[in-house]
């Protein structure tokens, strides 16, 4: 009483693998939980099933848990918490009488299908079946001759056909299975007399007539029917009216040039456009191709880089002659799956051009979606790998946002960049404009948002691969100017302006020096470099602009390319020649304070390994920053060309404000100008180089020609703390 079991087996059943494995059920109740659980045991206690392996000694260990014991403690997390306990107190409770029962039922289920026991010593004369399955079909009989290759029959398991093939020659000399019976792993399927080798059964001399440069079939038409789509041949005439025109590339055009040859492989290429119900899959094959986005990985670089250079970049490119590069439902699907990869520590390099987001991709069964739900922009701003950001003709909206939150972008100079096209523009009130008008790219370069302003597309995937370079790793070969051009670089004339950036190419490897942000904070220079092919990150003054001093815009830049290097583990160059920050009324109302604290907390937190060469002026709160947030504090090292001048502020401030009292006495304008320079000449002399060599409040005053040398020495040092640092 209390105990029901449920069961449709039989002495003789085989069990079958199409279908559930349940045997029984056994249902048990009582007037309370203990007096059920007692009949559970006691009904697994006395059931027995023999002939196949079951489950009950695991059942009566859970019974017995003590979690399952007190109800108060039961979850279904029972099992996965405590499967391991759970089946060593199944193994403890064996019953050796289930092992007498379980032959018994095999001996009768034997009876049944086949008399030969699969686990008899094979005498090779026996053709077993390698799974549990149900036979469908008996392809030979008794008396039957067979060879290599010969169909025997046809299984059936978990709704897979599988053809079981003779794997040796000879005659049939009896049949162990029927069709519908269940067969078990091993079980004989005939048996054989054994014949000599060497002939070919019609399957094998079928397979070996194959002609491997023509075999085809229809699935591999119809999919090379849709690859056909893809390529630039389908479309020629278009590319050639709208893109090669206009001196623009195709989408697939711009790829082939990034990745290295044979070693693009593409995602969603057969993916369309969302818009199935207002038009034809004919139609959105042909004139859809792959959504409007082509989405892969490859290898960049590899003929221009050592060994150890990590090649695999992912690579994301929108096609402005699908619905103008918009931004489809399927689209993004694509793009948020190239950013699942890039949890595996690939760098992307994004072609943006399109007109932002796709309206005609939703549908009136579509009612109530905002599409705010998008993930794209999420899984990008959180990505930690390296994101260089190509743009070309127009960038609006969403396709805008995307080139924004790239590490590096890269722009033709015919390119528009805004948060709005034209449509959005004229329905926001401000009336019709001139989609070129939109955030053209020069200005956008001078305003910090382009890093780097091109003349083609050509130029601009070149560019792309060299910036994505600098972060793979160093490079093949390398050579570099004569490094006595240094010993002149600097005017020996202490208020005669240069140009930082001839210093910066004398002292790099030839050809290596790549400056960002060129157009913008003009008062400092940030670039990309090799020394001996190892990349660097470089800081510097431009005395050209501002005599060097520091102001918000050049403040912001330094702050942000500081923290590129330190997000992607570049050690950083400081060429310091600055009076320090600007001053003055005009200069507070760009937020001055702001942007020079904001450079102080980059240059404070680098964690990479950071050099100073201090090349004239290094004055004030201005040379702190720049050497990272003070001399020889935290830096690998700090040094000076004999040109160095050092102080708290400016020389001649310093002397017109400590002196102001003596020099006002003096009343001969002449003689005053005398005793002023004669103050600033030993104030000079206080700050030289050479007095804080003496004072080693520098590590040391160097020949210029030495400073690549102390740098590859710093580097090398270097190298096993940066490769053991994890990335920020």
């Amino acid at each position: 009483r209390g105990i029901r079991i449920d069961s449709a087996a039989y002495v003789g059943f085989a069990c079958q693998q199409a279908f559930d494995s349940l045997l029984a059920k056994v249902v048990v109740w009582g007037p309370t939980y203990q007096a059920a659980l007692a009949r559970a045991r006691r009904a697994l206690a006395e059931l027995y099933v023999g002939g196949v392996r079951t489950n009950t000694t695991f059942l009566r260990a859970v019974l017995d848990h003590p979690n399952f014991v007190d109800n108060a403690k039961l979850t279904t997390r029972l099992v996965p918490d405590h499967g391991s306990e759970l089946v060593l107190a199944a193994e403890r409770a064996k019953d050796p009488l289930l092992s007498g029962l379980t032959q018994h039922g095999r001996d009768a289920a034997d009876t049944l299908d086949h008399t030969i026991d699969e686990n008899e010593e094979d005498d090779g004369t026996f053709i077993r079946s390698p799974l549990h399955g149900e036979v469908i079909e008996v392809r030979v009989k008794a008396g039957d001759r067979i060879v290599p290759g010969d169909k025997i029959a046809i299984l059936t398991a978990f709704k897979m056909e599988h053809e079981i093939l003779a794997d040796r020659a000879g005659t049939v000399r009896a049949v162990h299975v029927r069709a519908g019976a269940v067969c078990s792993e091993r079980q004989p399927l005939v048996q054989l007399e054994l014949a000599g080798l060497g002939e070919q059964s019609e399957n094998q001399a079928a397979a070996d007539s194959i002609n491997l440069e023509t075999y085809t079939r229809p699935e591999l038409e119809r999919l090379r029917q849709r690859l056909a789509a893809l390529d630039d041949a389908s479309r020629a005439g278009v590319i050639k009216r709208k893109r090669h025109s206009i001196g623009r590339r195709s989408v697939r055009e711009n790829v082939a040039a990034i990745v290295d040859e044979g070693t693009w492989v593409e995602y969603g290429g057969l993916a369309i456009a969302h818009q199935l119900g207002r038009r034809s899959e004919a139609d959105l094959i042909q004139n859809t191709q792959a959504d409007g986005i082509v989405c892969g990985i490859g290898d960049v670089n590899s003929g221009a880089l050592g060994d150890g250079a990590e090649l695999s970049c992912a690579i994301v490119s929108y096609d402005y002659l699908v619905l103008a590069g918009t931004q489809g439902v399927r689209g993004h699907l694509k793009m948020d799956r190239i950013f699942q990869l890039m949890q595996w520590d690939l760098p992307l390099i994004m072609l943006t051009e399109g007109g932002g987001g796709r309206p005609s991709d939703f549908t009136p069964k579509d009612a109530g979606s905002s599409g705010l739900g998008v993930p794209t922009w999420h899984a990008l701003g959180n990505a930690r790998n390296l994101k260089i950001g190509i743009a070309s003709g127009f960038q609006f909206a969403g396709n805008a946002a995307l080139l924004g939150m790239c590490d590096i972008t890269i722009a033709t100079r015919d390119a528009s960049i805004a948060m709005a096209g034209p449509v959005m523009v004229e329905f926001a009130g401000q009336g019709r404009v001139d989609p070129k008008k939109l955030g053209p790219a020069p200005m956008q370069f001078a305003n910090g948002v382009v890093d780097l302003l091109v003349d083609s597309e050509a130029q601009a995937t070149e560019v792309a691969k060299t910036c994505l370079g600098y972060f793979q790793g160093a490079s093949k070969s390398w050579s570099c100017p004569d490094q006595r051009l240094l010993r002149a670089a600097i005017p020996a004339d202490r208020k005669k302006s240069y140009d930082v950036r001839t210093v910066l190419r004398e002292l790099a490897d030839t050809g290596s020096a790549l400056e960002l942000k060129a157009g913008y904070g003009k008062a400092a220079v940030t670039a990309l470099a090799r020394i001996e092919g190892r990349p660097i990150g470089v800081i510097a003054n431009q005395p050209l602009v501002l005599g060097g001093a520091l102001d918000a815009p050049a403040c912001d830049k330094l702050a942000d390319f500081l923290d590129l290097c330190e997000r992607f583990r570049l050690p950083v160059l400081t060429l310091c020649d600055t009076p320090g920050f600007i001053v003055g009324p005009e200069f507070e109302r760009t937020a001055l304070v702001k942007y020079t604290s904001k450079f102080f907390r980059a240059s404070a937190r680098l964690t990479v390994p950071h050099f100073t060469i201090v090349l004239r002026k290094a004055y004030g709160l201005g040379a702190m920053a720049m050497a990272g947030g003070a001399l020889q504090l935290e830096s690998v090292f700090s040094i000076a060309w004999p040109t160095a001048e050092f102080g708290a502020m400016g020389l001649e401030g310093a002397v017109e404000l400590g002196f102001r009292k003596e020099l006002s006495a003096i009343a001969d304008p002449k003689e005053r100008q005398a005793r002023f320079d004669d103050l600033v000449s030993q104030a000079y002399e206080r700050g030289s180089a050479f007095t804080l060599g003496n004072e080693f409040c520098i590590d040391n005053v160097i020949d210029p020609v030495e400073s690549r040398m102390w740098i590859v020495r710093a580097i090398t040092a270097t190298q096993r703390r940066r490769s053991r640092h994890a990335r920020l």
